[in-house]
């Protein structure tokens, strides 16, 4: 059995029966911490998801869910930073994403070569496109997401990077081991568009701030 003593998955979420799939997909005994809560900025009726949902979340093994509401999407995103204090290894993933293919041995052991930075997770999105995504993070504490979704600080090294850059900076081709797929087939159209409505303000909302900066 591969051991994921120093391994933990940060799942961002908010009401999306899609979750059950990317659980599903996991191994039992890897640490997960699911951070729920809508987005600030967002027009979701409810602070938090349907108490259904939160339930079967509950019953999955060495799965902790987090209540998060009514925060700025990199505030929200930094609540499973906070619980990933003594692991090594951190992957992040939401909840419209699940593992298509995985030979965790060999992730694990890809994993291990570092020691420091961000690392790309090879991605298909929906059907055809894809790409590396910056998604395994070496001591995922030391990390936030600073100011925007997509900026990285390193609180000890002061480093700073962007998605774009991670993975990039430190290693050019994707982990071995492990493809994620990612889609909304899950999600009903009332759903999609509240989503969308919410990453416009998002990105305006950035904008500004990288304006500023």
């Amino acid at each position: 059995m591969v051991e994921f003593n120093d391994f933990c998955v940060g799942i961002c979420f908010y009401n999306d029966s899609s979750i059950f799939r990317l659980l599903d997909s996991l191994p039992q005994y890897v640490q997960k911490i699911v951070i729920d809560g809508r987005f600030k900025l967002s027009t979701f009726p409810n602070k938090l998801s349907d108490e259904a949902i939160r339930a079967r979340i509950k019953s999955y093994p060495r799965t902790i869910l987090v209540d998060a509401p009514d925060m700025l999407e990199h505030d929200k995103r930094n609540q499973y930073l906070n619980f990933m204090l003594g692991f090594k290894y951190g992957l992040m993933l939401d909840s419209d994403e699940y593992v298509l293919q995985a030979d965790w041995e060999e992730f694990v052991k890809d994993c291990r070569r570092f020691d420091h930075g961000i690392y790309g997770v090879h991605f298909d999105i929906d059907s055809g496109s894809g790409g590396i995504f910056p998604r395994l993070w070496v001591n995922p504490s030391d990390w936030r997401y600073h100011t925007r979704h997509n900026l990285f600080l390193n609180n000890k090294t002061k480093e700073i990077t962007t998605s774009g850059e991670a993975g990039i900076r430190w290693h050019d081709e994707a982990l071995k081991g492990l493809h994620i797929g990612m889609n909304d087939n899950q999600r009903t159209q009332e759903y999609l568009q509240t989503t969308f409505e919410y990453q416009k303000k998002l990105i305006e909302y950035e904008r500004k701030v990288k304006e500023l900066r």
